[in-house]
């Protein structure tokens, strides 16, 4: 949620002479170009930003009552996700730590597949990377 009101207040606070058709092309060479679509909506929708802020109009409307359901119920891609907390989950402790990212963060991030499938394909690459190497 911070990282979106970080975005948020960019948008509000950019200069009039911004270049915001540069900034959708970058998007689009990066692959990011659905995702940043539906921040857009969601700052509108959910946290009221005037779409005249925004850096290019919004192309596509998306409900993003999953996306706000998520970020309010497990925070950073699951790491935080509430149903496990106070043993109501029959989880090891081992699952409550970030040691077990996968059965963790998983079920998040699958379900961004069609919004940023390179962020999907590579975060679990890096993190496997990392348990492996220690690095």
């Amino acid at each position: 949620l911070r990282q979106i009101c970080d975005v948020a207040r960019l948008c509000y606070v950019k200069d009039e002479s911004f270049d915001g058709q540069n900034l959708k092309s970058i998007y689009i060479k990066l692959g990011l170009e659905r995702w940043m679509n539906v921040i857009h909506n969601l700052l509108v929708k959910d946290l009221g930003l005037e779409e005249s802020k925004l850096p290019y109009i919004i192309e596509l409307d998306y409900d993003t009552h999953p996306i706000m359901n998520d970020i309010f119920n497990s925070g950073n891609f699951g790491f935080h996700e509430i149903r496990y907390r106070n043993g109501v989950s029959n989880l090891s402790d081992r699952y409550y730590k970030r040691d077990n990212v996968f059965k963790r963060v998983l079920p998040h991030i699958t379900k961004s597949i069609n919004l940023v499938p390179k962020e999907v394909f590579w975060y679990p690459m890096s993190k496997l990377y990392t348990k492996l190497t220690g690095n």
